[in-house]
């Protein structure tokens, strides 16, 4: 498992950081730049799915990168079940 890792969605570039603590719910902090502009959101787990966490505003392509990043995580994620 990593605790980062770049992926590539629909010819745009993410970093997901891995978020743990234990008194919160584990996450994703994801790290993208629009238009030079450092834009950071979150994916968690929401009854055992993951999904991007409410955030307004976020451009569209992010959105519809979603599944793809739900897929990195999820293949991440095995990782740390398959050790």
């Amino acid at each position: 498992m990593d605790e980062q890792f770049e992926v590539e969605v629909d010819g745009h570039s993410y970093l997901l950081k891995r978020i743990y603590h234990e008194e919160l719910p584990l996450s994703y902090h994801i790290h993208h730049y629009v238009n030079n502009r450092l834009l950071i959101f979150r994916i968690g787990q929401v009854k055992d799915e993951w999904q991007l966490l409410q955030q307004n505003n976020l451009p569209l392509h992010i959105y519809q990168a979603e599944k793809g990043l739900v897929k990195a995580i999820q293949k991440n994620e095995g990782k740390v079940h398959s050790q």
